[in-house]
C-alpha cells in the first residue's frame, strides 16, 4: 500500500547498529526529507527482530528464537530469550559473529558449497546446544541457493524454520505501532538490547519533610530517547545526589555532584534546573543550572556539568 507523504504521521527507521554518531547522521538525513511529521524514531535491527517475534503466534516463541542474518559477508546470529519470572517480562538478545561462514569464499561450486554447509552446521550445532529453540529465521541473500542442505535439515529437526528478507522492516512497523498503541502486545515486555537503558535513574528528594525518591528515567527506554528536564529547590548544602538502580541485580549507585562556587544563601532559596540526557546506553550526561529564587535572589548564572556511568 502506498501512502502520500503528507499523510504520514510517524516514521520508524531501522539500521544494523545505533550509536551516537549514527543517530546524528540519521537525524540530519531525515531533516532533508521535508517530512510533514516530527514523529521520527530509530530502531536497531536487533530490536526490530524482538518486535517481529512477539507479534507472531505464541507457539513460535514459547522458548528461545534465533535469527541467522546472512545479509552481509559474514553470518551473524541473534538469539532471543526471555525471563518470564519478572513483571514485565524481560527480553534480551545474545549476538554472535560466525567468521567461518563467509559469502566471499562461496563461488557456487560443489566443494565450497559443502564446506560452507559444514561450517554453518557447526555454528547451528553450537547455538542450539543444550537450548530449547522453538523457531529459526534465515535472513539475507547469503541463504539463496541450496548450499545449506544439511544445516537446514538439522535446524528443522524439532524447530520451525522460516526464510525471508523483510523481518527487520516488519519489526520496525510493529515497534512504531507500539509507540502509539497503548493496548499493543509489546507492553507486557521490556527489551534490554544494547541501545536500551538498563538502570532506573532518579534522585533523592524531600517531600513534605520525608526522604523520597524521584524517578528521572526508567530502564527499558532507548538511550538516545532519554532526555529529561526538571526544576527543584535546593534544601541545604551545595550537593545533589543522583541514583542509579541497575536491572542486572547489581547494587544501586549514588553520584554526588558538588555545586562548587554556588553563593551562600538561606535554606530553600535556590532553584536548580537539572537537564539529563544519555551519551550511550551506560553514560549519563547531567547539567545543573542555578536559577536563583525569582525576583528575591537573582541567578548567579553558574552551571555544573558531569557525566557518570550508570551501571
Amino acid at each position: 500500500m502506498t501512502v502520500p507523504m503528507d499523510k504520514v504521521e510517524a516514521v520508524m527507521i531501522t539500521v544494523d547498529n545505533l550509536d551516537y554518531r549514527m543517530i546524528e547522521v540519521l537525524t540530519e538525513s531525515v531533516a532533508n526529507l521535508s517530512l510533514k511529521t516530527k514523529n521520527i524514531h530509530f530502531q536497531s535491527h536487533v530490536e526490530s527482530f524482538f518486535h517481529y517475534v512477539v507479534h507472531q503466534p505464541r507457539e513460535l516463541w514459547n522458548h528461545q528464537v534465533v535469527a541467522c542474518d546472512f545479509s552481509g559477508e559474514i553470518l551473524k546470529t541473534y538469539r532471543l530469550e526471555m525471563n518470564r519470572h519478572t513483571t514485565p517480562i524481560v527480553a534480551f538478545i545474545d549476538s554472535e559473529v560466525h567468521g567461518n561462514v563467509r559469502r566471499d569464499v562461496y563461488n557456487a561450486d560443489i566443494k565450497t558449497a559443502v564446506e560452507m554447509d559444514q561450517q554453518f552446521l557447526q555454528a547451528a550445532t553450537e547455538f542450539c546446544y543444550e537450548r530449547i529453540i522453538t523457531t529459526v529465521y534465515l535472513i539475507g541473500e547469503g541463504f539463496q541457493g541450496d548450499w545449506a542442505e544439511n544445516s537446514i535439515k538439522y535446524l528443522c529437526n524439532t524447530r520451525r524454520v522460516f526464510a525471508g528478507n523483510n523481518l527487520y522492516s516488519k519489526g520496525a512497523c510493529y515497534g512504531l505501532r507500539e509507540k502509539y498503541d497503548t493496548a499493543d502486545i509489546g507492553n507486557g515486555y521490556v527489551f534490554l538490547g544494547d541501545e536500551k537503558l538498563k538502570a532506573n535513574l532518579g534522585m533523592k528528594v524531600l517531600r513534605r519533610g520525608d526522604a523520597s525518591y524521584y524517578a528521572i528515567m526508567d530502564a527499558g527506554i532507548n538511550w538516545y530517547d532519554g532526555k529529561k528536564e526538571l526544576d527543584f529547590m535546593l534544601n541545604t548544602g551545595k550537593t545533589v545526589t543522583l541514583m542509579s538502580t541497575p536491572l542486572n541485580g547489581k547494587n544501586p549507585k549514588e553520584f554526588i555532584i558538588t555545586l562548587t562556587g554556588l553563593p551562600d544563601r538561606p535554606e530553600k532559596t535556590t532553584r536548580i534546573r537539572l537537564t539529563m540526557d544519555m551519551k550511550s546506553e551506560s553514560v549519563a550526561h547531567v547539567i545543573l543550572k542555578d536559577l536563583g529564587f525569582g525576583e528575591i535572589i537573582r541567578s548567579s548564572g553558574m552551571q555544573w556539568e558531569e557525566e557518570f556511568e550508570v551501571l
